[in-house]
Formats: C-alpha cells, sequence, structure tokens
C-alpha cells in the first residue's frame, strides 16, 4: 500500500495510490472516508496532481457526502441516562446513591450504588470496570464449562 499525500489550498488528504496496467486515473472514495486513486504504472506525479485538482470539487462533494454516515463517537462521563453495552445489549445506566457500594443489573437497566458522591465519575467508572471484570470472570467459567460439556470432558 503506498500513501501519499495531496495538497490544494488550505486542504490536505492522504489517498491510497494503486499503480496498474491501464491508460486512465480513477478516483474513488470508500465509505470509510479512504481516498483510492488508480493510475497507469508510469503517470508522472505531475499527471496525478492535475487530475486532482479537476476532481477537487467532486472529491470535496463525496467525503461531505460520507462523513454524514460517520459515526460519532463521545467519551463516557459513567453519569445516569448514558447508556452501556453487556453481553451485546444496552443498558440504561442509573447512579444512585447507597449504603454499599455496588452494581446492579436489573429490567433492562443497569444500576450504580455508591457512598460516594453521585457525580463522581471516576469512582462510578471504578465500580462499573470493577463489576465488568467480576461478570466477565463467571460467564467465562459458565460458557467455559458449557463447552467442556459439550465435548466430554
Amino acid at each position: 500500500m503506498n500513501v501519499k499525500e495531496f495538497n490544494y489550498g488550505n486542504y490536505t488528504y492522504q489517498y491510497e495510490l494503486l499503480r496498474q496496467e491501464r491508460k486512465t486515473l480513477s478516483l474513488t472514495v470508500r465509505p470509510d472516508m479512504g481516498i483510492i486513486l488508480k493510475c497507469p504504472e508510469h503517470a508522472q506525479e505531475e499527471r496525478i496532481n492535475s487530475f486532482f485538482k479537476r476532481k477537487w470539487m467532486w472529491l470535496t462533494k463525496q467525503l461531505k457526502f460520507f462523513a454524514k454516515f460517520q459515526r460519532t463517537t463521545y467519551e463516557r462521563e459513567y453519569v445516569s441516562g448514558e447508556s452501556l453495552m453487556y453481553l451485546g445489549r444496552q443498558y440504561q445506566l442509573i447512579v444512585r446513591w447507597g449504603k454499599s457500594n455496588g452494581v446492579l443489573l436489573t429490567k433492562g437497566k443497569l444500576f450504580v450504588l455508591t457512598k460516594g458522591s453521585v457525580s463522581d465519575t471516576r469512582y462510578n467508572k471504578f465500580l462499573i470496570e470493577r463489576w465488568y471484570q467480576k461478570r466477565a470472570e463467571i460467564v467465562f467459567q459458565e460458557r467455559y464449562a458449557a463447552i467442556l460439556d459439550q465435548f466430554g470432558y
């Protein structure tokens, strides 16, 4: 894979250059926003840059189109109302004050009970990660035992 850069005005694009046995240049934008330029094996840099300049508007239009479908990821805050994944399902997080620390999964909600402040996101994260670790060990052991039984060990 040959990754190159094309600069035009204030814009810089990284693209994958594929040299092939062909006569024409071809520009493709993938849904993951990757840019591929296919060109003849002996195409000069000047011809490639000229092609990019002619296709600049089309390239910008395609990138804007695919940008609409890109996932936006947010950093977790570990506060009530957020959703967390557990075993392939999504659960709403509810953080409440309690007499003891703990995490409880019930009725499609993940409850975090904390002796500390409800708004202490670092501690909430610690409680949830500790719960995930314990649950991972339990689930692994259950599935391991089931597989052993299936194979007669």
